[in-house]
């Protein structure tokens, strides 16, 4: 290109929310394009915002830029793309509790977690969770797998936020007939509370939702498991279900622009 030239920046929004059956729309949307130097921008709005955007749903965004009148030396501009959307992601896991001499083949135990920038996994101390009425450690753990990083502005359409840092976290289960699972120790956590058979437990804190390296962090909670009928010889299925709120963002490849002077 030469000086003076006009030129549009092109880009594209779309949400695939593949197997996730919790929330499969990004809400929230902003884009933005930054890194523009002298580039003129007046024509256009360099940020474009969006309530939401349905599964599958494309948003196409063009942008009009001009290089500046004058140019003396070779120039090389890289104007880039940061899409920004709030997103959930949602999980579940079977955990096995059974008598402490329970001897018998464990059964075929499920776990899912949503198909999104964020997963959540569950782990326990053995192949299942006997029941004794003394304290087993349940541990939550929230990765970031996906290249960009999140922030915990999840209501806010124009800022991040905290950086690394998630929204809120919330774990929760109902009680299996027979056993009495109870909150021994809300360990990590700020808070549980009992609705009805429902026990629920969320961290709200932004100190604790600060991702390690960027990246992940676990979470510990304490159960208390009693046998209701004290017969001794019990098995059930406990499924632990959690949901992470965030504000995930993402870059595009810079688009190089390489500008000489126009001879005269």
């Amino acid at each position: 290109m030469h000086n003076n030239d006009s030129f549009t920046r092109n880009a594209c929004l779309y949400t695939n929310a593949g197997t996730n059956t919790g929330e499969d729309v990004i809400r929230n949307v902003h884009a933005e394009l930054y890194n523009t130097a002298e580039l003129n921008t007046s024509r256009t709005s360099v940020v474009q915002t969006w309530p939401s955007i349905e599964q599958g749903g494309v948003e196409e965004i063009t942008w009009f830029l001009e290089v500046p009148k004058i140019v003396t030396v070779a120039t090389r501009y890289q104007p880039i793309v940061r899409a920004c959307y709030a997103y959930q992601t949602e999980a579940w896991r079977d955990i096995f509790i059974a008598d402490r001499n329970w001897a018998e083949r464990l059964p075929s135990l499920g776990l899912y977690s949503s198909t999104s920038p964020v997963s959540i996994s569950f782990s326990w101390s053995g192949s299942y969770v006997p029941i004794t009425g003394t304290s087993t450690n349940v541990k939550v753990t929230v990765t970031k797998d996906a290249d960009g990083f999140i922030a915990n502005a999840y209501n806010s359409p124009n800022s991040f936020g905290d950086r690394d840092t998630i929204t809120n976290l919330t774990v929760w289960w109902g009680n299996p007939k027979s056993v009495d699972v109870t909150v021994s120790s809300e360990g990590d956590f700020d808070s549980c509370a009992v609705e009805g058979d429902t026990t629920r437990c969320v961290i709200t804190d932004s100190n604790k939702l600060k991702l390690f390296n960027q990246k992940e962090r676990s979470y510990n909670i304490f159960l208390s498991i009693k046998d209701m009928d004290d017969d001794g010889n019990y098995a059930d299925t406990l499924k632990m279900y959690s949901t992470v709120y965030y504000k995930f963002c993402v870059y595009s490849n810079p688009l190089i622009i390489n500008v000489q002077p126009q001879i005269q």
